[in-house]
């Protein structure tokens, strides 16, 4: 994929999980709007600022988006376009006006054991709560639902921090269940999620493009922390790396040095957003 592709898709998931997010923690759409740049990416990437809604029922409103939940705050906003269906899952919600909400996701990033999932080979092994989140109340159910009417689309399955466990669950499940379709996981700021099988079982499916990405010298890609939890490694053999001088540069493989790698501020969307849209060319920016 050429590296302007590259780009604009970085770019638009995290137009998307920044929606998503505002969706989770204000309960009100029309807080994102006041960013320039989001509205015009918004109008060119044609997701109109009228059909994104908030709703704890999982209902179609709109019949482009879908926002579904469950009780342990797993959620999936999907956005269909004209020719392209996305699946976000956002990462921890530190929202100290829910603070439930955020508990329910420091658990999830403190419990640190890996799953075996046979179902999908021998010795398989990720963080052990993404697969038990995603199919509390069947959301992963609810969502191969809404995708099996959409296969004609073209379809990304995006995550940032904690939801790219998610979403690569997610993507797993979808790929083996819909094995002639192609499916595009993109991956944002994500910390180690299982083991070595695991990242050659994602590298090795045929049906499924990953492209990875994290942002200049964010911590989070470093966790779970190397020696404690040796048997953790991140997924993807080769990864984008979009630093604060307007340079992108492909790494295979992330440092473990926290020296280097130690900033919490670049972990978060508002600095990733404005690292890849600086690397954007002149004639590419909307």
């Amino acid at each position: 994929m050429k590296k302007n592709k590259i780009n604009k898709l970085f770019f638009k998931c995290i137009i998307l999980l920044i929606c998503s997010y505002q969706l989770d923690i204000n309960k009100n759409y029309k807080t994102f709007l006041t960013n320039e740049k989001i509205k015009k990416c918004l109008q060119y990437y044609q997701v109109k600022n009228d059909i994104i809604f908030y709703t704890y029922s999982n209902y179609d409103l709109s019949g482009s988006v879908y926002y579904l939940r469950n009780t342990v705050d797993s959620e999936c906003m999907i956005v269909i376009s004209k020719k392209t269906l996305y699946l976000v899952f956002c990462g921890t919600q530190f929202d100290l006006n829910d603070k439930v909400s955020l508990v329910k996701d420091i658990i999830t990033d403190i419990n640190l054991g890996i799953e075996i999932v046979q179902e999908f080979g021998t010795n398989i092994g990720i963080h052990n709560t993404y697969k038990k989140n995603l199919h509390c109340e069947n959301l992963i159910g609810r969502i191969e639902k809404i995708v099996s009417r959409h296969l004609d689309l073209n379809i990304v399955i995006c995550g940032h921090s904690m939801g790219c466990g998610l979403s690569v669950y997610c993507s797993m499940v979808l790929a083996k269940k819909f094995s002639n379709i192609n499916f595009n996981l993109v991956l944002i700021s994500a910390p180690k999620l299982g083991n070595i099988n695991l990242n050659k079982y994602i590298e090795n499916t045929k049906n499924l493009i990953l492209c990875s990405m994290i942002n200049n010298n964010e911590i989070v890609p470093l966790f779970p922390f190397y020696p404690l939890f040796p048997s953790y490694t991140n997924i993807g053999n080769k990864t984008y790396k979009y630093n604060s001088n307007g340079t992108c540069e492909i790494i295979e493989k992330i440092s473990n040095n926290v020296f280097k790698m130690c900033s919490v501020k670049d972990h978060f969307t508002n600095s990733i957003i404005e690292n890849i849209y600086n690397n954007i060319g002149p004639c590419e920016k909307f």
